[in-house]
């Protein structure tokens, strides 16, 4: 996950002027709110990384701090 972490942080600098902008960019469906779909979706077809399941049901564990099964702005924020 780290390596993860540090890989799309680095995208982010990179193709995003702020936060908001690159969280609305995973927020496909623009509910406010950013799905495990929608996550893995943007990462695979955007950014061309391929990941396991699991691997992107840790991510968003790891990023979902109020166990809600999607990820709020802060919570995305934070973790990037």
């Amino acid at each position: 996950l780290a390596k993860l972490r540090a890989h799309l942080c680095s995208i982010h600098i990179t193709t995003f002027k702020t936060q908001l902008q690159a969280f609305q960019f995973y927020d496909t469906n623009q509910d406010g709110f950013i799905s495990i779909n929608e996550l893995a979706n943007t990462i695979e077809k955007n950014f061309n990384l391929q990941l396991s399941d699991g691997l992107t049901a840790a991510l968003m564990f790891q990023c979902d701090q109020d166990r809600d099964e999607k990820l709020n702005f802060l919570e995305f924020s934070n973790f990037l």
